[in-house]
């Protein structure tokens, strides 16, 4: 192709220059030129042709080619395949005639092993038969004697005989004292947190935050203390650890797990669903209290459990203005209620059987989770644990649960069972979920018995499979944040708060001292009565093989059941109490509040004779003993206290100071709540608000969509003046405080919502303020 395409150029300029140089040559040359310049072209045109016939020719040809290649490259694969399978069968060959090979060579070990373990067995026995023989040949020649010493003296036989009945029955009377003292030590044991763990069992809380009352503040030098366990307490020495952000930096490899908070009133079960939960040991039971907010870390579970101080606890006697102990101790325990909530992502209410005050709090909070959801798209769980101790069985359980679910609650039953495991209906663990919010209820029985301790561990499990995992926990920013939101709707203007070391000088009480004292008591009596039991069964054998000596050993016997009388009963239980938890009445003399109950006399007279005698011996057994506490066997590691100096009587002062009886319900209220009115006037809607003193500084407002619906948001801060137009006399301050009166005057922090209906405008309402009433105007649509 290329050597045409070079001839045609060339005779392309050979005809050039012959035209250049023979121009003026006969015009019949130039013709016979031009017919043999086409003739060429044709003929030119002709070898293009035929170059692109053989081009195609070639192409067809080498595809061919290529074709027939790739064949052959598929059956040389497919031999190569063949082959290495070949390589395969026979190497799986080899490897089984190998497996077979050793299993025979193992079965043949284990059949020489089973004939010289026969042999010795047989060997044993042989040596046994002969020790029964020579026990059978003593055994008779005892017989005998003793058949002699019968027939010699009859008398003395019977009175053996009632002598060895009596030691027969003070023999299992101790026997049984003996039991029972075991299951008192282990019942103790489970409520302290102490003996019946393992060494590796988690026996104290992470973190307690021990929440005095919710107004604390208000005294200056009062604060929070936070107890560390001992695993976090080491954990300050290493290099990670960062003063600025304590909590965080200790908690660092758990910032990721699940938080879990466990929510219901004194002694339902909370810390034993969350022993269950955890396979912890934290101290439990009617004798222990647990103490404000109350953190345990489970790593097998990867979540944080928040246990909180029982609600419902009683209210200690108190001098001064009852109706403010009452408000105190309701805004405490609602505040502690409102910290767990906020800190956790999954919800756990406990409860026994169900009463209306359950029932409204099981309402409030699936009011809190769905708002959360709606508004602030903030997901929580909520689940509702049912604990029935007296339910022994499965009839029992399902009698509780079709008396105090399937009446009180709308929705469906679900069953969870691994179905190829699963042996009996026991094994069948059944959840309740409500049709109008997915709220699941589970149920545990009696976990001292056979079936609760079965149907509790599959409960459990069930229960463990939701997590809710966070993100990177900022623990305290968290909980700083937590309290001084919560904080808001009891007090009057909390500032916000801080986390600091710990020191000596804070105004806190410990009671670590008396806890290790009685501790080593508790030791010391445990070890009394080891040895006194080892003293018994020395004197049982000595019953057995001196027949003389029966009555010094039925003295023996009497003594003995004395004291485990004695020592189950007041050492090992009524000794095992410690000092109360500071008063929130009076949180500076925890320990003069104890010695007064301590010292104090059940009677002011004891009369005479017989009858003072008892009298006398039952005021020294309630003077010995020691009332219930909560028990922190810790020192406390940092304090919580407000951030910045500031007033602290008036900005923590409680907002729900006031008590109403309305019938027999006890009704607490706020300082303050503005009256306001909504009207319709003309083409606008208007709502007033009517608070004397008020300036347009101490409220702040907002209108804000929920779904298609718009609200008015107020929110504000009411002071108490002398002067309106004279911010100076604000009072209670350093220089004015209220007498003894009425003081009928509120002030405080108020908070409401107005609806807004569809018809009228929510952007940018008209506000006034005017002589103390505030107006919101606005326009229709």
């Amino acid at each position: 192709m290329i050597i045409i395409s070079l001839l045609i150029v060339g005779i392309t300029i050979f005809i050039f220059y012959s035209y250049l140089n023979e121009s003026q040559k006969k015009t019949k040359q130039n013709q016979e030129l031009e017919n043999n310049l086409s003739k060429s072209k044709t003929e030119v045109e002709n070898g293009k042709k035929e170059v692109e016939k053989l081009k195609e020719t070639y192409q067809i040809e080498i595809q061919g080619l290529n074709d027939q290649l790739s064949i052959c490259k598929m059956e040389i694969e497919k031999r190569m395949e063949e082959v290495e399978n070949l390589n395969i069968t026979n190497q799986n060959q080899h490897q089984g005639l190998n497996d077979q090979l050793s299993i025979s060579k193992m079965e043949v070990e284990n059949l020489k092993n089973i004939l010289v373990n026969l042999e010795e067995n047989r060997k044993k026995e042989i040596e046994n038969l002969k020790e029964i023989q020579e026990i059978t040949n003593e055994k008779q020649q005892i017989e005998i004697e003793l058949k002699d010493q019968l027939s010699r003296s009859g008398m003395e036989v019977e009175n053996l005989k009632k002598s060895l009945v009596n030691v027969e029955n003070l023999e299992k009377e101790v026997e049984k004292l003996k039991e029972d003292k075991n299951v008192l030590i282990k019942k103790l044991n489970c409520y302290t947190g102490s003996d019946q763990a393992p060494p590796d069992g988690v026996k104290e809380y992470g973190i307690i935050l021990d929440i005095i009352s919710v107004d604390y503040f208000c005294k200056i030098g009062n604060l929070w203390p936070v107890y560390l366990s001992s695993d976090l307490e080491k954990k300050k020495k290493n290099s990670n650890y960062n003063p600025q952000k304590p909590l965080s930096s200790l908690m660092a490899e758990y910032k990721n797990y699940s938080t879990l908070a466990c929510l219901g009133a004194f002694n339902k079960g909370k810390t034993f669903f969350i022993n269950k939960y955890n396979d912890s040991y934290l101290p439990s039971g009617t004798k222990i209290q647990t103490i404000g907010l109350s953190l345990s870390i489970s790593c097998p579970n990867e979540t944080i459990t928040i246990d909180t101080a029982g609600s419902n606890t009683a209210l200690q006697a108190c001098e001064g203005r009852t109706e403010e102990q009452l408000a105190r101790k309701e805004s405490t325990e609602m505040f502690i209620r409102d910290m767990s909530f906020s800190l956790a992502s999954i919800i756990v209410y406990v409860l026994n059987e169900l009463t209306w005050a359950d029932q409204r709090f099981i309402f409030a909070l699936q009011s809190k989770i769905n708002n959360l959801k709606n508004v602030d798209n903030i997901s929580k769980k909520l689940f509702v644990v049912h604990n029935y101790p007296g339910a022994n069985s499965l009839e029992d359980l399902l009698a509780a649960i079709k008396t105090y679910v399937d009446s009180p609650f709308h929705g469906n039953y679900h069953h969870h069972c691994n179905i190829k495991e699963v042996v009996s209906e026991e094994e069948v663990v059944l959840s309740f979920v409500e049709s109008q919010n997915n709220t699941q209820h589970f149920f545990l029985a009696n976990d001292n018995s056979e079936f609760g301790k079965r149907y509790n561990q599959l409960t459990i499990e069930k229960i463990r499979t939701f997590k809710n995992y966070n993100d990177d926990l900022d623990l305290d920013e968290v909980l700083l944040k937590g309290l001084h939101n919560n904080m808001v709707p009891y007090c009057k203007s909390p500032k916000e708060l801080k986390i600091v070391e710990h020191s000596e000088t804070n105004n806190q009480i410990c009671h670590n001292n008396n806890y290790n004292n009685n501790n080593n008591n508790n030791k010391k009596n445990n070890n009394n009565n080891k040895n006194n039991n080892k003293n018994n069964n020395n004197n049982n054998n000595n019953n057995n093989n001196n027949n003389n000596n029966n009555n010094n050993n039925n003295n023996n016997k009497v003594n003995e059941l004395e004291k485990l009388e004695e020592g189950s009963a007041i050492d090992n239980i009524l000794q095992f109490q410690e000092h109360l938890h500071p008063s929130t009445d009076d949180g500076n003399k925890p320990d003069e509040a104890f010695q007064s109950i301590t010292n104090k006399s059940l009677f002011t007279s004891f009369g005479s004779g017989e009858y003072s005698r008892h009298l006398k011996e039952l005021n020294k057994i309630y003077q010995r003993v020691s009332p219930y506490k909560s028990i922190i066997n810790q020192t406390p590691s940092f304090s919580i206290s407000p951030k910045d100096d500031c007033n602290r009587e008036n900005d923590f002062k409680l907002i729900d100071n006031r008590v109403e009886f309305v019938g027999l319900n006890m009704v607490f209220s706020s300082g303050f709540k503005p009256p306001c009115d909504l009207l319709e006037v003309n083409e606008h809607l208007i709502f007033i608000i009517e608070g004397p003193q008020l300036e347009m500084e101490d409220i702040e407002y907002n209108t804000k969509p929920i779904g298609n619906q718009w609200y008015l948001n107020i929110k504000g801060i009411k002071r108490l003046k002398i002067d309106s137009n004279d911010q100076t006399t604000v009072y209670p301050n350093s220089l004015t405080r209220p007498m003894p009166s009425q003081n009928q005057r509120r002030d405080g922090v108020f908070e409401f919502s107005q609806q807004i209906p569809i018809i009228y405008n929510p952007i940018q309402p008209e506000v006034s303020l005017d002589k103390g009433v505030i107006i919101f105007k606005f326009k229709k649509l």
